[in-house]
């Protein structure tokens, strides 16, 4: 339903369509925690989507993850992001595990 032309909000309605703006009072805030649709979970630090098990490692180890540094899930699944399921890797390694999972269906 649409307001009719010319109708004028009053400032507590104002107030109240602001505040539903904001991420923890918007009815939909679920914590700051997206599922992607490719799988993984990305959670909200400051300000940034980041993907929750990177963030999780670098938590752990103490530092920033190095650009050619992957984070294995070793038990495949994308979601399960507790620290006894993570490996680090570099990219060659990964793709080795990998390799044969990424082909394009048109091409198989």
């Amino acid at each position: 339903m649409s307001m009719p032309k010319g109708f004028k909000h009053s400032e507590e309605s104002k107030k109240k369509m602001i505040e539903c703006k904001l991420r923890e009072k918007h009815p939909n805030w679920k914590g700051g925690k997206i599922l992607h649709h490719c799988g993984y979970i990305y959670i909200l630090i400051d300000g940034h989507y980041r993907v929750e098990h990177r963030y999780m490692m670098e938590q752990f180890i103490g530092r920033k993850l190095e650009k050619n540094e992957i984070v294995h899930h070793i038990n495949g699944i994308k979601t399960d992001n507790r620290i006894e399921n993570f490996e680090i890797m570099d990219i060659v390694e990964h793709g080795r595990i990998h390799g044969g999972q990424r082909r394009n269906a048109k091409y198989v």
